[in-house]
């Protein structure tokens, strides 16, 4: 995918989608807490993405990812792309 494909893919998922995100306070509590549960590496990312959801009542996720997303976020309903249905 060149740079001019992967912009306009990420434009055609920005017209359909809401951004949401988190405040400073809440970036900071939710890093904290990964530190102090012994969290490690990139994971980090998806306890940022789910914390996301969380503050803004989201109650699925969608991703490739779907084993570490669970394993930070019992509660939410996650799954893979193709199981949506």
């Amino acid at each position: 995918m060149t740079a001019d494909e992967a912009w306009a893919a990420l434009e055609s998922v920005r017209a359909v989608t809401a951004l949401v995100g988190l405040t400073a306070p809440q970036s900071f509590e939710a890093v904290r807490g990964y530190a102090q549960g012994g969290g490690i590496g990139a994971r980090l990312y998806d306890r940022l993405i789910g914390e996301a959801a969380v503050a803004h009542d989201i109650p699925m996720i969608v991703t490739w990812n779907v084993r570490h997303m669970r394993g930070l976020f019992p509660g939410l309903r996650v799954v893979a792309p193709d199981e949506r249905g």
